[in-house]
């Protein structure tokens, strides 16, 4: 799994380079980055998603990443918890079951496991031991500092629920120095996550 997300990631990066036109925002990397992993045979439950919000514990008294570190939910709802750009996830019984029981307590307040129960096909929460990679980009550097150490920081916390998610960070912005990035993330490194992709590349 490791090698086919690098190598799309790579070729994102390349084609980012090459297509000044075609990426324009944030979403243009995500999109295509998407399309991309989408295109790889995972296996039957392996599945690609973006817009996810990990959680980790039993249902009921489940903790989310806020404010940088696992915490409580403020509320049970589908839209407590920090949120992850892409995300291969494990769809198997016992982790889709729980993101079944987890959307119907966000949705209608109580546990079951049908999703015959739910108000709309709205599955937004994935417990952290589903997560099989974690990707989080960013488009802007300048002034963009403390949101890039927040996406740096939740990766290292993904990493902290389940230690074999592959974690990745993608900076790029054609107006940015490597030096200017090289200053951003030196208070992380690359060792607690999986790995930094950076456009323009660091020196």
């Amino acid at each position: 799994m490791r090698e086919f997300i690098e190598k799309a990631i790579e070729k994102i990066l390349e084609d980012y380079e090459k297509n000044k036109k075609k990426y324009t925002t944030e979403g243009d990397i995500i999109c295509n980055l998407f399309a991309k992993l989408c295109d790889i045979s995972w296996g039957e439950n392996i599945i690609v998603h973006s817009q996810v919000r990990p959680f980790r514990g039993e249902i009921g008294r489940e903790e989310v990443i806020r404010n940088g570190e696992w915490n409580e939910p403020k509320n049970k709802k589908a839209n407590s918890g920090s949120v992850i750009d892409l995300a291969i996830i494990d769809m198997s019984k016992d982790y889709w079951n729980k993101s079944i029981k987890k959307a119907n307590i966000d949705q209608i307040g109580s546990v079951r496991q049908d999703t015959n129960f739910l108000k709309y096909w709205r599955i937004l929460s994935y417990p952290v031991e589903a997560l099989r990679a974690a990707i989080e980009v960013k488009a802007k550097v300048r002034g963009n500092r403390d949101r890039i150490w927040k996406d740096i920081g939740k990766l290292i916390k993904i990493k902290e629920g389940n230690p074999d998610c592959l974690t990745y960070m993608i900076i790029a912005d054609r107006r940015a120095s490597s030096d200017r990035i090289q200053k951003i993330i030196e208070n992380f490194g690359d060792k607690k996550i999986d790995k930094i992709y950076t456009y323009p590349r660091i020196k």
